[in-house]
Order: C-alpha cells, then structure tokens, then sequence
C-alpha cells in the first residue's frame, strides 16, 4: 500500500516516523539543522487539499516537536517553513513543509524580533506582539478571528503578505492559515507563496515565551519568467506596491468569506 511504498521510498531519521489518514512524515536528505524532518500530505495537490486534510498536515509538526522535546529537554525552539511550487524557490511542486527545532535559537529575523521584544519588555515594562498588534488595530489593519488575528503590516515585504498572531497553535489559527491560502489560491490568482510558523518554546516555564507568529509572503506571478526578487529586496528594502489600507479591507472581505464557507 501507500505506506510501505513512501516507507521504502523516503529517507527516515532517528525519530519515529508520524503517519496520519492524510499525511506523513520523513527526513530531510540535505539538513540545514541538526533536527530536521520533512511533512508531507498523501494529496499532492494542494488546492485540492480539503480543510480536514489540511488541518491534518499543519498537526504533524507539533507532534514532531514534542516527540523530540520528550527525548532532549533543551530542544525548545521549533519552526515550521514551507515554500510552494519553484517561484518560491522550492524543490519539489508536490507540498512539503520543513519542520525544525533546536536548543539554542530561532532563525534571522523572527531571533531579532524576538529580541527586540524582550529589550521592549524590559525598557516599557509593556508587551511588544500586544503593541503591534494594537497599533495595527487602531489603524482598522487587522481582522480577528476567535483567538486569532491576521495583521497587514505597515511594513509588508511583499504586496498581500500578511501575518497572524494567536496565543496557541489551535483549530482557530489553523483555520483562518487555510482562508488566507484560499483567498489567494482562488480570488487573488496568488499560488507561490513562502510561509514560516515560529511556535512558542515548548517549555512554558521559560521567561520571554513568544505568541505563534506566522508570515505568509506571495511570491510572484505564477506565469511571469520576471524573479519576485533583485538588487532592491536583496541588498536595500522590502518592495510592496499597494496600498495597506485597501488591502486590508479587500483581503479581510476574502477572508471573511472563505471562514463562512468552513462552517
């Protein structure tokens, strides 16, 4: 059957496999990081990936990391990145998310971010992902979603990126991930796309604990030969073109409609 077929077929690590009805896992053949492991869904496409199916895939990370986590106490910052089809620079077109945890740091900017949210912390005794958030709020540049909230930057890194805080990784943050995918799947003509899921350490008794932080970035007109990035996004700023505060409503609206459409 299928599972002996990717068993034989996929490279397997030192942590036991994870396998669900719509998904697996496997190891990374070239690791960027001592912990490393690939999660795969059963579908290959994934905009027909059903909501179930792709709640299923976003639980295998979690269940990685704390398999690891129970074996290594100091493993505590896990990640989850995922680029979709070649524009966005992945390897594969078939959907497979990059799931990593470590025992010292978070990667690049989301570490400093981190950072810069603990010196925040200590010189206004306030908190930084709650003043983002606020901020943004006040400015009508978020839509809340139960304990969710997507937030339209002020500083996008690319036009429709958004990014999404919640408390915990739960069905709500999950949902409103898997609205916004579909709003560019099916409203936005948007297919490439880069993502990154930083979780909260999972010892909670640590001090300076972070809110799930998820970026999702388009990444270019799927049918244009034209990169999505040059020396302006390489070596000097961030390109958007549209304006935040359109974008908001016109992506909040998609948004909103494609949640309506789960219940």
């Amino acid at each position: 059957g299928f599972f002996n077929f990717f068993k034989s077929f996929t490279a397997f690590s030192g942590s036991d496999r994870i396998r669900t009805g719509h998904s697996y896992s496997a190891a990374n053949l070239f690791p960027f990081d001592e912990n490393h492991e690939l999660f795969l869904p059963r579908k290959h496409d994934l905009l027909q990936l059903s909501y179930l199916e792709f709640k299923d895939l976003l639980s295998l990370p979690e269940k990685w990391f704390n398999q690891l986590h129970s074996k290594d106490k100091y493993l505590n910052y896990p990640v989850v990145l995922w680029d979709f089809l070649f524009k966005a620079g992945a390897s594969q077109v078939h959907p497979h998310l990059h799931g990593t945890i470590n025992s010292k740091r978070y990667y690049g900017m989301f570490e400093t971010i981190r950072k810069g949210a603990e010196f925040y912390y200590r010189e206004t005794k306030r908190n930084y992902f709650n003043d983002f958030t606020l901020l943004h709020d006040m400015l009508n540049l978020t839509l809340v979603h139960k304990n969710s909230v997507v937030i339209y930057s002020l500083t996008p890194k690319k036009d429709y990126d958004v990014t999404i805080l919640s408390e915990n990784f739960g069905e709500d943050t999950i949902e409103l991930l898997y609205a916004v995918l579909q709003s560019y799947f099916h409203d936005l003509d948007i297919y490439p796309f880069s993502l990154s899921i930083y979780l909260p350490f999972i010892d909670d008794s640590k001090n300076g604990r972070i809110p799930v932080y998820i970026k999702v970035i388009p990444r270019g007109d799927i049918s244009s030969l034209r990169s999505d990035a040059s020396t302006l996004e390489l070596l000097s700023t961030f390109n958007a073109n549209l304006d935040q505060f359109n974008t908001s409503e016109k992506m909040s609206e998609l948004i909103k409609n494609r949640l309506f459409a789960l219940q």
